[in-house]
């Protein structure tokens, strides 16, 4: 458990904004990702998963940085369920009772796990989100449906 939130703490201070901070909690680590479509925070916690070979459980989850108002959270549930049938590495929860709008990923690592790895984990990580964030926007501030941002989303995949 400590390896992976040492290789973390250590690589994550250079590719991100500013360096990773502690938590209150000893097995948690938050930092700001900064991705094309804005920056956001997250957290990520480590866990022990199977003790007999040494594997761990990362959970990263990072908050989307927008707040959706009471008369939008319909539409953006909505939108949350139709990215989620889309995402392979994670999925998008809420928004919750505050408005807010989380991305969560659990992943296995085994003891062998090595740092290139967990790189590519949180990279991809901050690639959902940051793909998705445009729609996120999209719907909640500037008047689409979940249906027209989902469909916009898969025309600029096809043609990026």
């Amino acid at each position: 458990m400590q390896r992976v939130l040492e290789y973390l703490r250590n690589d994550l201070g250079r590719r991100h904004a500013g360096s990773p901070r502690k938590c209150e909690d000893p097995q948690a680590l938050r930092f700001h990702a900064m991705g094309r479509n804005g920056n956001w925070p997250v957290i990520m916690t480590v866990d022990e998963g199977c003790r007999e070979h040494g594997d761990d459980i990362l959970d990263i989850t990072s908050t989307l940085p927008l707040t959706v108002i009471r008369r939008q959270r319909a539409s953006v549930e909505e939108l949350v369920a139709c990215l989620n049938d889309l995402a392979d590495d994670g999925w998008f929860e809420g928004p919750d009772a505050s408005g807010r709008i989380h991305c969560r990923g659990i992943h296995h690592i085994p003891a062998e796990a090595v740092p290139s790895g967990l790189r590519l984990l949180v990279e991809r990580h901050i690639a959902l989100v940051d793909r998705h964030l445009p729609s996120f926007f999209a719907v909640a501030a500037g008047g689409q449906t979940p249906s027209e941002a989902v469909s916009q989303l898969e025309r600029m995949r096809r043609f990026a």
